[in-house]
C-alpha cells in the first residue's frame, strides 16, 4: 500500500515512543491498545463483554481508570501490559511492548495484523472527504 512503511506500523502497532519501562510493565502507561493477537482491547471502565474488578483509580499509573482508556496496562502483575479483549470468546491477553532502549523489528505476521486496521482509517478518511466533498 502506498504511503505505509514499516515505521508507520510499528507507530501504528505500539504507539509513539511507546515502550515499557520495565520488563512486567507495572509502570507502562502508554497507547497501545491492541493485544498480540490484534484483539482490540476492552475499555477500563467498560463491564462488558468482560464483568472485572480493576475499577479502582489506584491501580492505574495513568492517575485514573478513566485516563487508562482501552490501553494495555499491567494492575495485578501479570507478565506484562495486557488487557481484557472485545473479542467473546477471548477474556484476556497480553500486549506486545517493547521494553525501553530495546530495537524493535516489524514482523511480517505484525504486518498482517495490522495492515487492515491501517486499510480501514484510509477508506474512513476518504469517505469522509467525499461527504464533505458532496455537500459543498
Amino acid at each position: 500500500m502506498p504511503g505505509v512503511n514499516a515505521r508507520m506500523l510499528a507507530v501504528l502497532h505500539a504507539g509513539v515512543e511507546n515502550c515499557k519501562p520495565s520488563p512486567d510493565g507495572r509502570h507502562y502507561v502508554g497507547h497501545t491498545s491492541v493485544t498480540v493477537n490484534g484483539r482490540i482491547c476492552q475499555d477500563w471502565t467498560a463491564q462488558y463483554p468482560y464483568i472485572h474488578h480493576f475499577t479502582q483509580d489506584y491501580m492505574f499509573h495513568d492517575g485514573s481508570v478513566a485516563d487508562a482508556v482501552n490501553y494495555c496496562r499491567n494492575p495485578d502483575n501479570q507478565p506484562g501490559p495486557w488487557c481484557f479483549t472485545t473479542d467473546t470468546s477471548v477474556r484476556w491477553e497480553l500486549c506486545d511492548v517493547p521494553l525501553c532502549g530495546q530495537l524493535r523489528y516489524v514482523t511480517f505476521v505484525t504486518v498482517l495484523k495490522i495492515l487492515p486496521f491501517v486499510v480501514m482509517q484510509r477508506v474512513a478518511r476518504f469517505c469522509q472527504r467525499q461527504l464533505s466533498y458532496s455537500f459543498v
